[in-house]
């Protein structure tokens, strides 16, 4: 059985089609929502227990080839995924959206962690939140901001006591975005970059009525590697110490670690400061050249 992990519209078509082929696949959904939206064929709903959950389910489901179409941001589970994969030797692939780039007009500040706004979006500024529930704490930057939230299903936000919910589902249109932008005020926008085109319409939006965006920053490519750092900038900034390049960790094959970049400094504030003046191209690695259409092949011949 070829198991996907199916977290996003794209997971969710390559579970479809896999279904209306015949082929012997499940979809996976992590059951965050009530009423997710659900792909053709077989379907389950809900976690798998930790580590050793998901060995038992790829185990006792006879899996024989894991795609993880999950979110972006979703990197646990993309690390579990891979991890254990390669201790069992099952194929695994990555269905890996590119991400948003800017374009002409758009005034985008890249942003490495929701931790890392502090000082970027000013005081009292009307924002509009677009990154879903999962980690909102992490916003705590924005507290004392208006801040308008948008979700699929209502949630609490009790660290946000001057948020406003909004709720429906994406895909969503640019003349939609416009008018929650215009009727809220809003003056900065805050978002991950997750790519694809079911949220991509506020940034259109964005680009239209002239308003900034914070743009968090999307975990590396698994496997990927650094392909160039302009530190500079990072290390002129005060309290910054260092700036070490770790490609090549070693470890357990079976693990892979992903290396990075790293900004030593003599507080955390420098620390923050130094990796948002950061310039990093990353090397997609070994599954970056991989198409869809090869790994459904892959799967089929598996």
């Amino acid at each position: 059985m070829i198991l996907v992990l199916a977290g996003t519209a794209e997971g969710r078509a390559v579970a479809s089609a896999l279904a209306a082929e015949g082929a012997d696949a499940m979809a996976s959904l992590a059951g965050v929502t009530r009423a997710p939206l659900r792909p053709e064929g077989r379907l389950r709903i809900g976690g798998f227990g930790g580590d050793a959950g998901f060995r038992s389910f790829l185990r006792d489901h006879a899996v024989r080839a894991v795609l993880d179409a999950t979110h972006p941001f979703a990197a646990r589970v993309s690390a579990r995924t891979a991890r254990i994969c390669a201790e069992m030797a099952l194929p695994h692939a990555i269905l890996n959206r590119p991400v948003w780039q800017p374009g002409p007009g758009d005034r985008w500040s890249g942003v490495a962690s929701p931790e890392a706004l502090e000082g970027v979006i000013p005081a009292e500024a009307r924002v509009f939140l677009a990154v879903g529930r999962q980690d909102l704490p992490r916003y705590a930057a924005l507290r004392r901001n208006p801040v308008v939230i948008r979700a699929i299903e209502p949630f609490a936000a009790p660290g946000f006591p001057r948020a406003e919910m909004l709720t429906s589902r994406p895909p969503w249109e640019v003349a939609e975005d416009l008018a929650l932008l215009r009727d809220r005020r809003i003056d900065w926008i805050v978002t991950k970059n997750a790519g694809g085109q079911g949220a991509s319409a506020k940034l259109e939006a964005a680009r239209i009525l002239g308003l900034p965006v914070a743009m968090i920053a999307r975990p590396p490519d698994l496997y990927g590697a650094v392909a160039s750092v302009d530190d500079s900038a990072a290390r002129a900034v005060p309290g910054v110490t260092d700036v070490i390049v770790m490609n090549e960790l070693g470890g357990a094959p079976a693990f892979k670690p992903v290396g990075g970049v790293a900004v030593v400094a003599t507080n955390t504030w420098a620390a923050m400061e130094g990796r948002r003046a950061l310039k990093i191209t990353w090397a997609h690695g070994e599954n970056g050249g991989v198409s869809s259409t090869e790994d459904l092949a892959a799967m089929r011949a598996s």
